[in-house]
């Protein structure tokens, strides 16, 4: 006798129902209203059960409060936390800071090894006019021609006239700030160098004539070389200071044989934040 199966093979039904699946899905929201049933009639078996698995969740994992906290204990770790995260970090950014002006400090008293000299950090408080205004003055042995550096080592200029606790600079890129002697560095080994006078251009840049090296060869000027002060009319602690470096370089207009270099300062003398100011330990006349 021979049996037949009434109903279709079990392995045909998974492929139908995936069938009818996309089959649906590709159908206009509108015409799948019929659906919305057998979503009712599962949510009438799922919700007498979903209150107890609740309560359940959160009695293992307690519920957190507003911002995620489980309690006022909690949330005061957490700040508390917080708090000494951020004086760490500021801790490591002073000790950065603190290494890199003994840098600064070190690179300055560098220049002069035979002259003492004090170096003295102050803030920047404002611009007034052509001049700087920094917070320092006459209390800490502060005089008018009292040299100021950026980073010991970038002439920014000199004290015009200081009171007790300010003190105004003219930085050597003002308008109304007169020129200054200097040389180009032609050779860091060798020490050759070309000089130069170099007068404010008014667009936070120098602009002057370089003679020629002693044998003539003024190829050796090229884009980039160090500009070096050396001044009779500062004092011999500030000559070597960075003036900047060569910017530009073209022919003079008045004499064939010399160059007219730009010369840009390393940093922005009208946006620092502090200045140095070199002191002498000692009368220290001029270059």
């Amino acid at each position: 006798m021979v049996r037949t199966n009434a109903h279709p093979p079990v392995r045909w039904s998974l492929p139908i129902v995936i069938g009818a699946l996309m089959i649906a899905s590709m159908l206009p929201v509108r015409t799948l209203g019929w659906a919305r049933w057998f979503s009712d009639q599962t949510w009438v078996l799922v919700s007498p059960i979903a209150q107890p698995i609740t309560m359940a969740i959160n009695a293992v994992v307690p519920t957190r409060g507003e911002g995620g906290f489980s309690s006022e204990r909690e949330r005061e770790l957490v700040d508390e936390l917080e708090r000494l995260r951020v004086r760490l970090r500021q801790a490591e950014q002073r000790g950065l800071e603190l290494e890199d002006l003994a840098n600064q400090l070190a690179r300055g008293a560098a220049l002069q090894p035979n002259i003492e000299v004090t170096q003295l950090q102050r803030p920047r408080i404002s611009e007034g006019g052509d001049m700087l205004v920094i917070r320092t003055g006459t209390a800490e042995g502060v005089t008018a021609g009292t040299v100021v550096t950026s980073q010991s080592v970038q002439v920014i200029g000199r004290v015009a006239d200081a009171a007790a606790r300010t003190a105004r600079v003219l930085p050597i890129t003002a308008r109304t700030a007169p020129s200054i002697a200097g040389f180009v560095v032609l050779d860091e080994l060798s020490g050759r160098r070309a000089s130069c006078r170099l007068k404010p251009a008014g667009d936070g840049t120098l602009t002057g004539e370089v003679s020629p090296p002693e044998d003539g060869r003024a190829d050796e000027l090229q884009v980039g070389q160090a500009v070096r002060l050396f001044d009779e009319s500062w004092p011999r602690h500030a000559q070597m200071l960075i003036i900047g470096d060569v910017e530009r370089i073209e022919p003079s207009p008045s004499q064939p044989l010399r160059r007219l270099i730009t010369v840009r300062p390393r940093v922005d003398l009208r946006r620092v934040s502090e200045v140095i100011l070199r002191l002498p330990a000692r009368s220290d006349g001029g270059g």
